[in-house]
């Protein structure tokens, strides 16, 4: 919910500072990994993006971008395998629309991620345009940005009728994640996050997911629980 807030700040923002500024959103997609690959993966996909970014044609019209990580699981195999994607939300300027020295077509950002990843294969990227200002339009940009700011991963991905392979996702899960951030931001709305002084999400205050001062009126008692590696279980 945080980051979903934050980042509705940083687009509201963006939008304001660039009124003719446009918005793409970006799907990258590889094939699926085992969990003892998963972090150098998604590693490797965080440099992918960055280098990207830098390529002449989508660096000519970009403003900024924020990018986050999603990871699915995929149980009908001995082993749980892992279908990891990254969501990228792209503020370009107008002239991206005008003419083929600016404008990328899905085949051509869909070479870039293959040129970025070293892939020998052709990998599944989706682009589409957003709309900014139609709230209820599936494309809309507040859309957008709860697509980019959800979870990384899904209960429902994780809980299955087989506890052992259940924990052994949590454990593979945990071990890849570790000290990833959900969200990365680039450009000008690194620079806006930086303007609106926002409090780092993964160290500040969780209560209160919005701007707006609120008061808590009820006595909260806070229960920490933490995972135990070798009981392969939770204790408080």
């Amino acid at each position: 919910m945080k980051q979903s807030n934050q980042l509705t700040q940083i687009l509201a923002e963006a939008v304001k500072q660039r009124k003719t500024g446009r918005f793409l959103f970006l799907t990258l997609t590889v094939e699926n990994t085992s969990g003892n690959q998963l972090k150098s993966e998604l590693r490797q996909m965080g440099r992918a993006i960055r280098d990207l970014m830098r390529y002449k044609k989508p660096a000519k019209n970009l403003l900024g971008y924020v990018r986050s990580t999603e990871v699915t699981v995929n149980h009908e195999v001995d082993q749980p395998m892992y279908h990891h994607h990254m969501h990228v939300l792209l503020f370009m300027k107008s002239s991206y629309f005008t003419g083929t020295d600016n404008y990328i077509s899905q085949a051509e950002w869909t070479g870039y991620w293959q040129r970025a990843m070293k892939l020998t294969y052709m990998p599944v990227v989706n682009v589409e345009a957003v709309k900014p200002n139609v709230n209820r339009h599936k494309n809309s940009l507040l859309a957008s940005a709860q697509e980019t700011a959800k979870y990384q991963v899904k209960s429902k991905d994780i809980l299955t009728n087989n506890p052992e392979q259940d924990l052994q996702v949590i454990d593979d899960l945990e071990q890849a994640l570790a000290g990833s951030r959900q969200i990365s931001y680039g450009g000008l709305l690194k620079e806006i996050r930086k303007q609106l002084q926002l409090e780092d999400v993964e160290n500040g205050d969780l209560i209160n997911t919005d701007s707006d001062d609120q008061k808590v009126d009820q006595v909260v008692r806070e229960i920490v629980a933490k995972w135990d590696y070798q009981r392969k279980n939770y204790f408080v």
